[in-house]
């Protein structure tokens, strides 16, 4: 683990004394927030509704409520997993391309500490700036609209499913971007996955189980207080870690044989 503090600080250097958190603060917020707020707020959406799927759902509000749910875990799932995908997309290609890995590891730094680094600084920047801060205003949106807190059990399990979603996108950039060192093949493939899962998934519905492209509709129906049926979108779930981990091992293997 030598260097491995070090490029820790070089790292969030690049997130935290830049304006990047500030516009990824703002962009995302305002991007997942704002969609909820105008379903959540602006009578419009509750008046589309019919009165077969108001009493379904059990009132206006209840109604708007699971609106709004959809649009932060359906629609603010993939839009995270996107933005995971081009955000980190250049941590690895960009220093290969411009020697400045090289000049790194020419350094007394241990390679499996450089492919750490960059692991744990977007995790955390991303974790705080697209998960943590989005989903505590929209967690306040919710509550005022019901006049009470909402559930913050079945809200924080839906958090945690967003995080295993987001963890798989972000450590399948990085495993891609080691092994190809493409940037062009790196954002092909990995939004392919994130834009086209779903449909895929239609087609061919057994590939659903062992691969992330569940849990938007998982995380949703969990926090809306459904009871999902047995095993729905379990398989997703622990498939996901798994890809995860087998990704991060998979990249430090690489790394170590790579020829800079």
């Amino acid at each position: 683990m030598r260097g491995l503090s070090t490029l820790i600080y070089k790292e969030n250097i690049a997130w935290w004394r830049t304006k990047k958190w500030m516009v990824n603060s703002l962009v995302w917020s305002l991007l997942i927030c704002g969609l909820m707020a105008n379903l959540l707020f602006i009578p419009t959406i509750a008046n589309m509704a019919t009165e077969t799927e108001l009493v379904q759902a059990g009132g206006i509000t209840a109604y708007v409520i699971s609106i709004g749910l959809s649009a932060l875990f359906e629609f603010g799932m993939a839009a995270i997993g996107i933005g995971v995908i081009i955000l980190t997309s250049d941590s690895f290609v960009g220093e290969f391309e411009s020697g400045i890995c090289t000049w790194m590891l020419s350094k007394p730094v241990n390679r499996k500490s450089y492919v750490l680094s960059k692991l744990i600084s977007n995790a955390m920047a991303i974790f705080i700036l697209l998960i943590a801060l989005p989903s505590t205003i929209a967690y306040l949106m919710l509550s005022y609209r019901m006049s009470e807190f909402f559930p913050l059990i079945s809200f924080l399990k839906g958090i945690g499913i967003m995080s295993v979603h987001t963890l798989f996108y972000l450590t399948l950039t990085m495993v891609l971007s080691v092994f190809t060192k493409n940037r062009v093949l790196v954002l092909a493939v990995a939004l392919a996955s994130a834009l086209g899962g779903s449909i895929v998934g239609s087609i061919i519905p057994q590939l659903l189980h062992v691969t992330p492209w569940m849990l938007p509709k998982l995380a949703s129906v969990i926090v809306s207080g459904d009871v999902p049926a047995i095993g729905f979108g379990l398989g997703s779930l622990i498939t996901s870690v798994i890809w995860s981990i087998v990704f991060i091992v998979a990249s430090l293997w690489r790394f170590e044989k790579m020829d800079l």
